[in-house]
């Protein structure tokens, strides 16, 4: 595709917008789904347990139906969550090995996704040509092979601080509603019984959500600091091959794009100027 132009003018072609639209509306799928999991994972044991300090005790009883009810709604919706990160996913992969001129790895990714789902996903996304446009950020060199590497350790880097950032988050959010509902407990003189049946089920979706999304992030997040000291090993080399380059694309499908963990829109819009500015700087 467009080999006779380097790759800092192939990432801005018409094609390769396109390919962008289409993930990102890939994506924003994803997250209004993940938005509506994570809401019931989080609101309803909240309030849960206001109802149970609200009516009598015996409608802790329909307090557990609701919330294992809640509990196999949430699975269903990560079936489809998963579904279109894997779109998603797949769109960047075409994007990158379009303008990296890379093979297609079918025996991992799969088929690709077809011009008329890319161009019906495209068609919904609205964002400013603006934040399209030079997707890899302060590369200025016309070495093919130098421009990859450069690019595939700003994937890498991109990824490992924000789901760094948000693994953190979901700990500490663990950690200080575990806490609260023992003082609750402390305080209503609850034995370890009344603690689980009254308190800890009902709120138990929560903490799958929690703790799960902590431990994938923190293994995602190792195996990219691996691949991202592979990277910089490459990079000082005098030599790197096509080769390498496509071991290393694989590895970034495999840990930061498949991996079912969104990121929220919040977090991602909060980090995105500070990451760009940093990226272009080392990149240049």
């Amino acid at each position: 595709m467009y080999k006779a132009m380097p790759i800092k003018e192939r990432q801005n072609t018409e094609e390769s917008i396109r390919y962008l639209r289409a993930q990102r509306q890939s994506y924003k799928i994803a997250k209004q789904i993940y938005m509506v999991r994570m809401f019931l994972s989080i609101v309803w044991p909240i309030v849960a347990v206001i109802f149970y300090f609200t009516f009598e005790n015996n409608f802790a009883n329909g307090i557990l139906i609701i919330s294992s009810l809640i509990l196999i709604f949430t699975f269903f919706m990560e079936f489809y969550e998963e579904k279109y990160t894997k779109i998603g996913a797949t769109i960047q992969e075409q994007f990158d090995t379009n303008i990296f001129d890379m093979k297609w790895n079918l025996a991992l990714v799969g088929e690709k996704i077809s011009e008329e789902q890319i161009y019906t996903l495209a068609e919904k996304e609205k964002t400013d040509i603006s934040e399209l446009i030079g997707w890899y950020t302060g590369i200025n060199t016309d070495d093919e092979i130098l421009y990859t590497l450069k690019a595939q350790r700003t994937n890498t880097e991109w990824t490992i601080r924000q789901k760094e950032a948000f693994s953190i988050f979901l700990l500490i959010i663990a950690i200080l509603i575990f806490v609260v509902l023992l003082l609750i407990a402390c305080w209503n003189n609850f034995l370890v019984a009344d603690f689980f049946i009254t308190l800890f089920f009902p709120t138990i979706s929560l903490f799958l959500y929690l703790i799960k999304g902590w431990v994938d992030f923190s293994h995602q997040v190792k195996e990219l600091k691996r691949i991202t000291a592979q990277l910089n090993s490459l990079l000082e080399s005098e030599k790197t091959s096509k080769y390498q380059l496509r071991f290393i694309q694989d590895a970034i499908y495999v840990y930061g794009r498949v991996p079912n963990n969104i990121i929220p829109d919040v977090l991602y819009k909060k980090l995105r100027k500070k990451l760009e500015m940093i990226f272009t700087s080392t990149n240049k």
